[in-house]
């Protein structure tokens, strides 16, 4: 038998029409089934020269309404007025930026901690002193004006910044605050506190491998703080040193992480408080004195010294004074 032949043969196959109609009578049988209403496409009924002139139509953007594009009666006023306003919004204030670890388990591995602030008093800008005993009011920083609309964010944070005092009593509080904040931010805190204590030799060099870990995160953060604290005037440092024998000369390892904020034009003001058991108390006052002046202008330097010894002179004199109108 010929193959062709037996292909032409067999009957070919064809779908009941009862149970698969065309495709638009199924579609509609469907949505009359279910109650709706077929909504005719709006480009099937416009003609083919119509569908083609629209298409050939520039793109325009609308423009917004009057109404949408009035300026706030803030905004309208000067910037100097609305600088003077935050200036009397943002004043001195003195916080201590501490590493906490967040309570929410959904944050992960990588959420584990943040950071939050505490307020302290803040230190007088002429004398850079923090009174201690007197009434002391927590002013709320203004967050709720910062985040209340961009413009205003722009204008607001690095005055933020700006006129904070920042304390860090840990190296991983100033680790997690270099990582979480802005550059732009950074560089422009002015005032800055430090408060670290060293670890010691260890007696046993199996554990070593911690006091030269926590000595390299320390010098890693002055050093970065330096660098990206471009507008830093101020610089409190309380460091405890547990290291022996060593030397209370500049340019020991103790005193290499703080020769970094030295870098560049110098600080206008630096006071350092070395506290070490081994050393009376006059070495470290001298030690602390000469890292002053390394990190120090040096015109802020001497000007801060002869106003010094001033007041020193000044007592005995008021002293004597006193003495003869007696």
């Amino acid at each position: 038998m010929d193959p062709e032949n037996t292909v032409s043969e067999q009957p070919e196959l064809m779908a009941p029409k009862s149970l698969f109609g065309p495709y638009k009578q199924t579609r509609q049988n469907v949505i009359q089934a279910h109650g709706y209403a077929e909504v005719a496409s709006p480009s099937k009924d416009k003609p083919d020269a119509q569908m083609q002139a629209a298409d050939k139509e520039p793109l325009t953007v609308k423009q917004p309404d009057s109404t949408q594009t009035q300026t706030a009666a803030f905004f309208r006023l000067p910037a100097e007025i609305r600088w003077q306003i935050y200036e009397d919004l943002f004043t001195n204030r003195r916080v201590e930026i501490i590493r906490t670890k967040n309570r929410d388990p959904s944050r992960g591995k990588l959420g584990r901690y943040r950071l939050s602030c505490r307020q302290r008093r803040p230190r007088d800008p002429k004398n850079q002193t923090a009174p201690t005993v007197g009434p002391f009011t927590m002013t709320p920083i203004p967050i709720g004006l910062i985040f209340s609309c961009k413009r205003i964010y722009n204008e607001t944070v690095l005055q933020l910044y700006w006129t904070t005092q920042f304390i860090f009593n840990t190296t991983n509080s100033m680790t997690r605050f270099l990582r979480t904040t802005s550059k732009d931010a950074q560089a422009n805190i002015r005032h800055v506190e430090l408060n670290q204590i060293m670890y010691n030799e260890p007696r046993f060099t199996e554990f070593r491998y911690y006091k030269l870990r926590s000595d390299l995160a320390w010098s890693m953060a002055c050093e970065e703080m330096a660098l990206n604290f471009t507008s830093l005037k101020v610089l409190h440092v309380d460091l405890a040193i547990l290291d022996w024998p060593i030397r209370l000369v500049v340019g020991e390892s103790w005193s290499e992480p703080l020769l970094y904020f030295g870098r560049g034009h110098g600080l206008e003001f630096a006071n350092v408080k070395l506290s070490m058991t081994m050393f009376n108390e006059e070495k470290l006052k001298a030690a602390a004195l000469a890292v002053e002046k390394e990190i120090m202008n040096p015109v802020a330097y001497q000007t801060r010294e002869d106003e010094r010894l001033a007041r020193e002179l000044a007592g005995p004199v008021r002293t004597k004074i006193l003495r003869l109108i007696i």
